[in-house]
């Protein structure tokens, strides 16, 4: 039940980024310092999760293009090694390890996607 309703969180987040206009982003479900207690079970689980809810974003009207290039960086990527990239971000970063996990997710997505909109033209 927790998945599910962590997908729709970032499902929801992933809608609201699209939008031009400001957006309220909620709390979520967890946070880094939550991932960091976890077992690698769980992370990896979290990371698949995280993902694929991601991917289904067009399904609630997410324009398609707004997560190619995620599509295009984890294509043949392990649920591993997704969780062990979020896992390095928020060990980077222990300044934001209070900030909510979705959101973590995302930024360690950005930055590790050669292609992701930080990236592009680096």
């Amino acid at each position: 039940m927790k998945a599910s309703k962590l997908t729709v969180v970032l499902l929801l987040l992933l809608i609201a980024a699209g939008q031009e206009s400001g957006v309220m982003v909620h709390n979520g479900m967890g946070n880094g310092q939550d991932f960091l207690e976890w077992s690698a079970n769980q992370r990896n689980i979290y990371a698949m999760g995280a993902i694929n809810g991601i991917l289904l974003s067009p399904l609630f009207g997410a324009p398609k293009d707004g997560v190619r290039w995620l599509e295009d960086c984890t294509e043949g990527m392990t649920n591993h090694q997704i969780s062990e990239i979020i896992g390095q971000y928020i060990q980077q970063h222990p300044a934001e390890w209070h900030h909510g996990l979705h959101i973590l997710t995302y930024r360690s997505m950005l930055s590790s996607c050669t292609n992701s909109p930080a990236n592009r033209g680096k």
